[in-house]
């Protein structure tokens, strides 16, 4: 949904950009309102929403390269399991689900605002685009919390695998999602 967003957004900018009868076409089937095409346009508040994509994005990647074979989408130890304690794991102990919720705000930020494909093609008007955007806003809302609370679930099951060293560690790595914060 949120790739489908942006390619929406790059389709119309072009086709205002490049005049064809191929833009024309695109522009018929992605808007509804043939006037929303000039309200499309890139704003610092789209901007701003890209690079907290980027950087989100970043952070993820980050965690994934430290965390090699032990990165895993379940709260579980692996045989042979290490401690991470470099790179993002020794700013905030749950790093990626930071990258997840930096890369979260930044899809709002840059889907959602004035100048946007989502705002101001139209679509936000109709029932099922209303319905879309309340399922993905919900959706995002249940990551969000489940998030939170793997925090905890983790912080445990690292606590009793690695003992003291965990306990080092997350004295030393008190914040377990946002640094001086959370």
């Amino acid at each position: 949904m949120t790739w489908g967003a942006a390619g929406c957004t790059a389709a119309v900018l072009l086709a205002k950009e490049y005049p064809s009868e191929l833009s024309t076409a695109i522009l018929r089937r992605l808007l509804l309102d043939s006037a929303a095409a000039e309200r499309i346009r890139l704003t610092p508040l789209a901007l701003a929403g890209t690079l907290l994509t980027i950087v989100g994005a970043g952070i993820r990647v980050a965690c994934f390269r430290e965390m090699k074979r032990f990165f895993t989408f379940e709260v579980t130890v692996r045989d042979g399991h290490e401690l991470c304690t470099r790179g993002p794991y020794s700013v905030v102990r749950h790093p990626s689900y930071t990258g997840w919720m930096v890369q979260s705000i930044g899809v709002v930020l840059w889907s959602c605002g004035a100048g946007s494909w989502a705002r101001e093609a139209g679509w936000l008007d109709t029932a099922v685009g209303r319905a879309v955007a309340t399922a993905f806003i919900g959706l995002q809302t249940y990551i969000a919390v489940g998030m939170f609370l793997r925090c905890s679930k983790e912080d445990e099951l690292l606590r009793k695998e690695f003992g003291e060293s965990w306990n080092t560690w997350a004295s030393r790595v008190s914040y377990r999602l946002v640094p001086f914060i959370y």
